[in-house]
């Protein structure tokens, strides 16, 4: 306007000459009110862009946006949803389902172990079953499979809850979440099998620790609450299978001890020899002897030095076994000693039981040469076990009788 007022006048010629400083060409004069002579898009007539911080239209203020439909300080252009009033971007993030802070992120900061599962879980409502129980450890979420381990690794309130399949609360990994340790419950098909409980007189080992039993006491006798029947005579009873319950099992048939793997052969029992490579497993320790020699490689003779009317007969078989039975005599007479060697082809290690059942004489046996030196203490009843590892070559073997009444003896020599 102050242009087309100073146009007139110059034509007129009627008029005096005034300001014509318009520095952003945009036809107003500081004079006219243009409150920024720089910007041509700020003068009086200008349109006022409401919400921007500018105030185009030189009126003293910027115009308020109308477009901030949920009132929570976030004009449209810049709210991510402007109809959520806990959606904007000044807004801090909290844990409901929601990307309160507009950075796109939905919880970002309450998945600590990066599983993808926060502690509110996708409803945003925390304490329900969708949530991560565990944000330290992103190996337990909901929905992760259950392994045996120790932990609830499916957050839903139970652990190992697919390995207890007889409800005894002991599973087949036990509580520390190791399979294999003593803790784990050796029968999951049977709710009255599990670690430390009482191992009464039943034949089973109802306690997972190997032995069956172990508790069972006849009230403080001494003896053997409960007998076993033992059909082959061999002193051991059928695993299991109580005849009689009373404390001294001395009944033919009966035996105080469990354990006999075949009852119906008298040379199979817990402590017997296992001969090698036969297919039997003689001492019941599940599995036959395996032989680390090939063929007859001992050789056993008499080495005795006082040449007694006692000496000892040995008996040597082809399968890794020696055996050996004489009579210690002379006991209390300065004592008698056996002698004997024994040369072998492979390594050990050699094992040793020397046995006199119903004896009353303390023996002794002593093992020098290519094993290692070994000596064993005595006992009034037998047997008395060794083992010594040694290499190929000959051992010297001394039994002797310390004290007591001329007591026949066997020596088994286990090499194989």
């Amino acid at each position: 306007m102050r242009a087309l007022l100073f146009a007139a006048c110059v034509l007129s010629a009627g008029c005096s000459s005034g300001p014509v400083d318009d520095a952003d060409g945009d036809g107003w004069w500081i004079e006219d009110g243009d409150c920024d002579d720089r910007d041509p898009a700020i003068n009086p007539a200008a349109t006022e862009i409401p919400g921007d911080g500018i105030d185009q239209d030189c009126d003293g203020f910027d115009a308020v946006s109308s477009m901030d439909a949920d009132g929570d300080g976030s004009p449209a252009s810049e709210d991510c949803d402007d109809n959520d009033w806990g959606r904007a971007p000044h807004l801090p993030e909290v844990c409901d389902g929601r990307d309160n802070d507009c950075d796109l992120v939905v919880d970002d900061g309450f998945d600590e172990d990066g599983d993808g599962v926060t502690v509110c879980g996708p409803d945003g409502v925390p304490d329900n079953a969708d949530d991560d129980c565990d944000d330290g450890d992103a190996g337990l979420f909901p929905g992760n499979a259950e392994v045996c381990d120790g932990d609830d690794d499916d957050c839903d309130g139970l652990t190992d809850e697919l390995y207890d399949s007889d409800g005894d609360g002991a599973t087949t990994c036990g509580v520390d979440g190791v399979a294999g340790t003593a803790d784990d419950d050796c029968d999951d098909d049977d709710s009255g099998v599990e670690p430390g409980i009482w191992d009464d007189c039943d034949g089973v080992d109802v306690n997972c620790n190997g032995l069956v039993d172990e508790d069972c006491d006849d009230g403080g006798g001494g003896g053997a609450l409960y007998c076993y029947a033992d059909a082959d005579g061999d002193g051991w009873g059928g695993s299991g299978t109580v005849v009689t319950a009373d404390n001294d099992c001395g009944d033919p048939g009966e035996s105080g001890v469990t354990g006999d793997c075949n009852d119906g052969d008298g040379a199979v029992h817990p402590g017997a020899i296992d001969l090698p490579n036969n297919g039997v497993d003689e001492d019941c320790d599940g599995a036959d002897q395996v032989a680390t020699c090939a063929g007859p490689t001992l050789y056993a003779d008499e080495a005795e030095p006082n040449d007694s009317s006692t000496q000892t007969n040995l008996i040597v078989t082809g399968d890794g076994h020696v055996e050996i039975d004489g009579v210690a005599a002379a006991c209390g007479g300065g004592g008698d000693q056996d002698w004997f060697s024994v040369s072998f082809g492979c390594w050990g290690p050699v094992t040793f039981e020397l046995d006199w059942p119903g004896g009353s004489s303390d023996l002794n046996v002593a093992v020098s040469g290519a094993a290692v030196a070994t000596e064993v203490g005595t006992s009034m009843s037998g047997p008395v076990y060794a083992t010594s590892n040694a290499a190929a070559g000959s051992m010297l073997i001394s039994v002797s009788c310390a004290s007591g009444d001329p007591t026949p003896y066997t020596l088994f020599i286990d090499w194989d």
